[in-house]
């Protein structure tokens, strides 16, 4: 949601970013840490990562912070505008979660 003031779109995108980052900031501090999955989401509502985690708390809030990551960290976080996680209370359940996701050659 952004407010165009004076026609200039570089205010509208400053004003995305920050409620963007402060809805995930709420998002990670309301989440569990059990395990379970979770799908990465550019602006369009695309998925593009699907991961798993024995901890989702703790695996989700690194891909906001600023610690030396690789490239491909760098990138996947540039393109991150939302994520989803579904919890679950054990790996085996996890693991079958993702499943749907996989593509098998």
């Amino acid at each position: 949601m952004a407010i165009l003031l004076s026609g200039t779109s570089s205010f509208v995108c400053a004003i995305d970013e920050k409620i963007l980052k402060q809805n995930i900031r709420i998002k990670i501090k309301n989440m569990s840490k059990s395990s379970g999955v979770y799908k990465m989401l550019d602006r369009t509502g695309d998925v593009i990562y699907i991961g798993k985690a024995k901890n989702l708390k703790n695996r989700v809030s690194q891909y906001f912070t600023h610690s030396n990551h690789n490239n491909k960290m760098q990138a996947l976080q540039k393109n991150i505008y939302d994520f989803f996680q579904n919890e679950n209370h054990n790996q085996l359940q996890s693991l079958l979660d993702l499943t749907p996701f996989l593509s098998f050659l």
